[in-house]
This record gives structure tokens, sequence and C-alpha cells, in this order.
């Protein structure tokens, strides 16, 4: 049960006039309760809270209400990518700001409830949502609201202030430079055969043919710095056996950062795993952020991929954070 004899209500909010509404700056003030140990900084984080909601992409931003109080704010936007390959329309969860300590299961829930019933009315069949591991009271009331667990991620870090590679580069076994755009064919075949774990593998809604193909353009969108700003690839003497993709975030939240470099992709050809190149590609990605001016370089990967987490770890990554990826839709029951 709920922690107020209040009833949850759920309010709408203007997108278009977020940052204007009256209601905006005492709920900005209220923001960021989850973020209470201090890592983000709390002007940083509202500010990112208004850009999401007023994203071109935004379908709709909900305020849950305990009384007079706020408790969390929900903001989703439409995925023209996801749409495009999986041939259905496809949404994501991009806030889940918790603004009071306590919410409730029951106040989560009805929460979560109402944003499945307006993206049904706003036509989309497919939802995405990522929580944050420990927050279980979310991941249950999703579940409930009819969500299913499709992926689990751990978020790895490198601080890149007085970092030393000079030794370490040395040691790598391969050529490593950034790709040409002549090298779609290579890039869209070695993301074809390299990525098998991801929350699209892991969908039953979605096909082999659609999760191949949804990393497939990724991979290429990269190469043509659509979504990245570099791909290096990784040559021996079988010719292009690897890539990674690279790119900066300069709208950070959390303290200590003024400019992120992620690495979103990283492949090497199946047939000569083990052989050093993934581990030349992340070094040299640490170059790569170091040189363009990222104070730190992160890199996600599953769960259960033990190979990828052994080798940032190798490479000096710490794991900062884990989240849990969940979906609902209307394609099928759960």
């Amino acid at each position: 049960m709920g922690n107020s004899q209040e009833p949850t209500s759920i309010i709408s909010l203007d997108c278009k006039v977020l940052g204007s509404s009256p209601i905006f700056p005492p709920l900005l003030e209220s923001a960021g309760w989850e973020f209470f140990e201090g890592k983000v900084d709390g002007e940083k984080y509202r500010t990112n809270l208004v850009e999401s909601a007023q994203h071109p992409n935004c379908i709709f931003t909900k305020l849950s209400k305990r009384g007079a109080q706020n408790l969390e704010l929900v903001s989703v936007q439409k995925t023209p990518f996801d749409t495009e390959v999986l041939g259905f329309p496809c949404a994501k969860v991009t806030t889940m700001a918790m603004m009071a300590p306590d919410v409730s299961y029951d106040e989560h829930l009805a929460l979560y409830s109402e944003i499945v019933r307006s993206t049904v009315e706003a036509g989309y069949e497919y939802l995405v949502a990522r929580v944050i591991s420990g927050h279980w009271r979310r991941i249950h009331a999703l579940e409930q609201a009819s969500f299913r667990l499709v992926d689990g991620i751990s978020l790895f870090s490198h601080p890149l202030k007085d970092l030393d590679l000079s030794s370490d580069l040395k040691s790598i076994k391969c050529k490593i430079y950034e790709a040409r755009n002549t090298a779609d064919e290579y890039v869209a075949k070695l993301a074809r055969e390299a990525f098998t774990r991801s929350r699209f593998h892991n969908d039953n809604l979605v096909t082999a043919e659609s999760a191949a193909k949804i990393h497939e353009q990724w991979a290429l969108n990269c190469l043509h710095k659509k979504v990245a700003d570099a791909l290096l690839v990784a040559e021996s003497d079988a010719g292009l056996v690897g890539f990674v993709t690279l790119r900066l975030n300069r709208k950070p939240i959390e303290k200590g950062r003024s400019c992120t470099a992620i690495i979103d992709l990283i492949a090497v050809a199946p047939q000569i795993s083990g052989q050093g190149i993934g581990r030349g590609l992340v070094l040299s990605a640490l170059n790569w952020a170091k040189i363009n001016g990222a104070d730190h370089l992160d890199v996600q990967t599953q769960t259960d991929n033990l190979g990828a987490q052994a080798l940032y770890a190798r490479c000096g990554f710490k794991i900062t954070n884990q989240f849990f990826t969940l979906r609902w839709s209307s394609r099928s029951s759960r």
C-alpha cells in the first residue's frame, strides 16, 4: 500500500511550454531525490529534465503527485530508428525522475499504468524503459504494468586525467585507425556477425534478422558520423577484424565531468576472438577520448557478457552502475 491516505494523481505536462509552466520551477526544486548522495550536479540535472521534456521527439510527460507533493516525473519519446527497422511504432522512456524518497509500489504502479494507457492512446505499440538495478519498487511496478525484462546492463567508466598510455599503445598487435566512409561493406558484415547479445536479441517480439539489421544500420550510421564522432577499425594480416564507435557528450550531469566519451559499439571478428584485438580497440578508444578532450570514457555491456566485462576491467575500467531494460508491447501478452 502507499505511504499516505491521499490518492495518487497524475498530471500531464505540456512539453512545448514546460520550461515556462508555473508548476515547473517548484517541480525542478524537488527533482533529484534519487541522486541525493551528491554525485549529480542539481542544476545541470534539472536542465537535462527540461531538455528531455522539450525534445522534438517527446510524446508526453507525466507527473505523479501525492496531494501537493511531487513524486515522479516521466517523459516518453518516439524512436524513429527503432520504428523504421522493426516495422511498428516504437518509443522509449527518457526520464524517470524521482522527486520524493518514499514513493511506494502502488504510487509507481499508478503512474506506469497511466504511461501505458497514454502510449496506447498515442498509437505506439512498443515502449522501452531502463531502470537502475536497485530500484526494486520501480522494477516490480513496471512488471505489474506488463513490462517484460529483456536485458541487464553494466556501466563501466575510466577516468582520463593523468592517464599515460604510451607503453600500452606500443603493445597493440594490429593497426588501428579511423575508418573511411568506403568501409560500409566491412562494417555492415562485422556488425551482423559480432553482435549476438542485446535487448533486441533477447526480445521474443524481435526477429533475429531485425536484431541483426538494427546493429548493422547502427554501425553504418556511426561510420557516417550520424550518431558518432568516430569509428576506429582494427586491421591485421587477416584484413579488417574489428571496430569501435566513439561519441562525445558535452552536456554533463555528474560532478567532475565536463565531457564524457562513450563507446556505443565495439566488435571483433568472431574467428579471431582472444587474440588481443579487443584490448587494442579499447586502448585506442581511451587514447582517442583523451586527445579529444574527454575526462572520462564510458562503455556499457550486458551483465551476462563476462568476456567483455573482464576486458574492460583489465584495461582499468570500473563498474559505476547497473541497469535493467524492460519493454512493454501491445503486440503480444507477456
